[in-house]
């Protein structure tokens, strides 16, 4: 016959199974959090008071005291959804191993409008000499403003400055929103992009060496000659005829000082 536990047992042993499952739960949570939803947690974060009121009230005019009347004016220059740039981390770009790679920048980008029609890309950064904002950059041209339009809420603003390019990244896939000089055409695996990173800065030294060495040659072959002709010179002036020397004045013939 089974062994009857008393009541108070059996609540102890529901409650303490009530709490593994909550701790469980939550550490599952807290996983999903740090490792599946911070790129969209990094979109989603709140661009600081300052930003948001220089894109408000302090970029177009900026804008129009750098550009007049090609910037519009006050009533018809808007400024669009700003969202929070971010850049490859040092060990991505180093080739090493990492789970979240990319990260935060000082940067700030929003599409210009003029009339409901795109004027260009403004990058707004806080500028650590003075801790105010300010316009940091801006790219004219309705393109890259449509380009960045395809970013949606869940994904992560990349910029590949060093290859003029912008990705949408999200779970580890890289969306080209301008491809630039990064060859990236279609979504890729952020892996497979490190691997070429790695490849191009590998090859990149080899061919630096590469136009050494025939600098070097080149410079090698000038001093060569040079050096011929540095040698060769005084052997052709020693073989050219010396003058004829002066015939000696005969005794007693008069001296030309005496002449006169």
């Amino acid at each position: 016959m089974p062994e009857v536990l008393p009541a108070a047992t059996v609540r102890a042993q529901a409650r303490l199974s009530r709490f593994v499952a909550a701790f469980l739960g939550i550490g599952m949570v807290l996983l999903a959090m740090t490792f599946g939803t911070l790129p969209a947690r990094a979109v989603t974060e709140p661009v600081p008071e300052q930003v948001g009121e220089y894109f408000a009230t302090g970029l177009v005019p900026r804008l129009i005291d750098l550009y007049g009347p090609d910037a519009g004016s006050i009533t018809d220059t808007k400024v669009g959804q700003i969202s929070r740039v971010h850049e490859w981390t040092a060990p991505f770009l180093a080739g090493t191993s990492t789970k979240i790679p990319t990260q935060l920048t000082n940067s700030w980008v929003a599409p210009v409008l003029l009339k409901d029609q795109p004027l260009g890309l403004a990058i707004v950064w806080i500028n650590p000499a003075t801790d105010l904002p300010e316009l940091a950059d801006f790219t004219a041209g309705s393109r890259i403003v449509s380009a960045l339009a395809a970013l949606s809420a869940d994904e992560v603003l990349v910029r590949d400055k060093a290859h003029a390019a912008w990705f949408a990244v999200k779970n580890s896939v890289l969306t080209p929103l301008v491809t630039g000089t990064s060859g990236v055409r279609t979504p890729t695996q952020a892996l497979d992009y490190q691997g070429s990173l790695s490849r191009s800065e590998a090859s990149a030294p080899a061919t630096a060496m590469n136009q050494g060495l025939l600098v070097a040659g080149g410079t090698l072959g000038v001093a060569v000659v040079l050096l011929a002709v540095f040698v060769l010179l005084p052997d052709r002036r020693r073989s050219t005829p010396e003058p004829l020397a002066a015939p000696a004045q005969a005794a007693g013939a008069p001296d030309d000082a005496n002449l006169l």
